[in-house]
Formats: structure tokens, sequence, C-alpha cells
């Protein structure tokens, strides 16, 4: 029960509360001195602020940058400086299209 109208205020405002939707690209709590974000989402930079098709947008290019960093680690050899090259070619390039596709998303916002 309701002891009296400042907890009615509270409990009132609290109810008209938009809820908080937790940003599925964002860490909750990083490890001090590891990176907060993985290579893949510090490159399409993830915010609190986003809709659910930019958010998909992001996630899923985040997601394919880091399948190419752990690919390019994993090439050794003789052609292993042009392999990396190819890599970073195709990480930018993959960074690019998602910042293209949230701003045609976003256009009209």
């Amino acid at each position: 029960m309701v002891e009296n109208d400042d907890e009615l205020a509270k409990m009132e405002a609290a109810r008209n509360e938009e809820p908080k939707v937790r940003n599925p690209l964002q860490h909750d709590n990083p490890q001090v001195g590891a990176r907060a974000y993985s290579l893949g989402m510090e490159r399409v930079r993830p915010s609190k602020v986003m809709t659910p098709e930019v958010g998909t947008l992001k996630g899923k290019t985040a997601e394919i940058i880091d399948m190419l960093d752990q690919l390019r680690n994993n090439v050794g050899g003789k052609s292993h400086n042009d392999s990396t090259r190819l890599f970073n070619i195709a990480m930018e390039r993959y960074e690019e299209a998602c910042m293209w596709a949230v701003k045609a998303v976003t256009k009209n916002q």
C-alpha cells in the first residue's frame, strides 16, 4: 500500500517511463586493460541510441570484420604480406558498406 503522495508520484512516473532496451553490441563490464569492443565493433562504432535495423546492420558487419580479422591472423607463408593487405581491404570495404547502409536507413529519420 502507498504511504504518501510522494511515493505515488514516483510509482506513476516509473510506470510511464519508456522501457530501456539494452544495446546488444555494448559490453556491460569490459575487463581492465582489454579491448572494450572487438575490432569489428570498434570499426562500426555502436552507440546507445540505435534503431533495430541499424543495430542489426552494425552487429552483422562487426561479426564479418571479426571473422576476417581471425582469418588474417592465421595466414602465414611467403604470401603473408599480400594476404594481409587483401584482408585489410576487405574489412575496410565492409566497414564502408555498413556506413552507407546506415546512412540509407536513417536518411528520413
